[in-house]
């Protein structure tokens, strides 16, 4: 015979988390009185998780004067559903909105010495 189990929760997506797994085993056959009744056996199902890439690329204007600002385009080589954080190098961060693709970081030349 087959039977059923209750729902259990999984990790969900979490980019530092693979896949997780769950044992079951019998521990009660209820009030029926077995002369042998052997629970030391074990099933295990295994949920994968399924890596998500997003490549994320930056582009700038090429040289500028000391007059102009250069201009980084950040981009994702697709459209999100949810708001990406991009951390810069410098410590300053730009947000890719959902639905978009690119957002555009500009920074000052140091004018004339």
């Amino acid at each position: 015979t087959t039977g059923t189990s209750s729902a259990f929760a999984v990790q969900g997506d979490d980019v530092y988390q693979d896949g997780e797994s769950y044992t079951l085993s019998v521990t009660n056959a209820g009030e029926h009185n077995f002369e042998q009744l052997d629970t030391s056996d074990t099933a295990t199902v295994t949920v994968t998780d399924t890596v998500d890439t997003v490549n994320v690329t930056i582009d700038s204007n090429g040289d500028v004067t000391e007059a102009q600002d250069a201009v980084f385009t950040i981009k994702v080589d697709r459209v999100l559903a949810d708001d990406l954080v991009v951390t810069l190098s410098n410590g300053e961060q730009v947000t890719i909105r959902a639905g978009e693709q690119s957002v555009a970081y500009s920074v000052p030349a140091q004018g004339d010495d």
